[in-house]
């Protein structure tokens, strides 16, 4: 059944009291609050109308009440262990964004380390090849260096013959 909004006068000290006892109450809404209200009027009415069950009425409402206090105690108890888990669940998010933190910062530095690795051995590369041009020139040089003493020691040695044989 649909609920439907209900409208009733009532001076402002009922009102102030009825709201200030359904605040209080560990029931969701107004509605439900005052529906208890409603059962426990009832349940006083069956009390004044059977006297030889008021006994057994009162041990119900007895029961009743300790049954409605275990729930409202299981609940509170429901909403503490789900704000400390939350509350757990927070500090090990938080550790995790800590530990990603330092991963990020120790991946920067490693990134860093990476690029003047490549800078020096870019540089080294670059004098090696610069070191192989000189040693090409310096053999080409020395090969003709070669070639000269070569073409020296035979002009030499011709010259020696050629003043040998002149001596003859």
């Amino acid at each position: 059944m649909a609920e439907a909004p209900l409208s009733i006068r009532a001076g402002d000290e009922v009102k102030k009291l009825f709201n200030e006892l359904a605040e209080a109450s560990s029931f969701e809404n107004k509605g439900d609050f005052l529906k208890s209200l409603l059962t426990q009027y009832e349940l006083g009415k069956v009390k004044e109308e059977i006297s030889p069950m008021k006994s057994t009425i009162e041990l119900v409402e007895v029961f009743s009440r300790r049954i409605m206090d275990s729930l409202h105690g299981t609940a509170v108890e429901l909403i503490t262990y789900r704000e400390q888990a939350e509350e757990a669940q927070k500090g090990a998010l938080q550790s995790l964004q800590d530990q990603i933190d330092l991963l990020t910062q120790d991946n920067q530095a490693k990134q860093d380390e990476i690029d003047v690795l490549t800078a020096q051995y870019n540089e080294s590369k670059r004098e090696a090849e610069d070191l192989r041009k000189v040693l090409d020139t310096k053999e080409k040089e020395q090969s003709k260096l070669d070639t000269l003493i070569e073409m020296m020691t035979k002009a030499g040695n011709s010259a020696s013959k050629t003043k040998n044989l002149n001596k003859a």
